[in-house]
């Protein structure tokens, strides 16, 4: 959080911001490319599996994060499961931050 500039080598410390971390495993090869833009259009054109992943950063995180600035950007690091596999270059259609307050009570 707050940190655009974040890659998978960015030390994983409340100071650059790191939130934590998801993986998906199993998802399995690319549907072939007439299958995939066809479920496409009948979702609409978002994901052809798509998936909801969600992630709680710690209060130092927040705290880090928040103590500097008025604003907070999210990177999101796409790592692939093989060193030097590709990866999407927009591998989320969207990304929501809730501050849920009564969570820490």
């Amino acid at each position: 959080m707050n940190n655009p500039d974040a890659d998978e080598s960015t030390a994983r410390t409340p100071e650059t911001g790191y939130a934590g971390a998801f993986h998906v495993y199993g998802y399995g090869t690319p549907a072939p490319p007439a299958i995939a833009e066809k479920a496409r259009q009948a979702q609409g054109g978002g994901a052809v599996a798509p998936i909801e992943k969600r992630l709680r950063a710690d209060e130092a995180t927040v705290r880090a994060v928040l103590g500097g600035s008025d604003e907070l950007t999210v990177t999101v690091v796409p790592v692939a499961a093989d060193p030097g596999g590709a990866t999407r270059d927009r591998p989320f259609e969207h990304v929501d931050i809730v501050f849920d307050r009564g969570a820490a009570e």
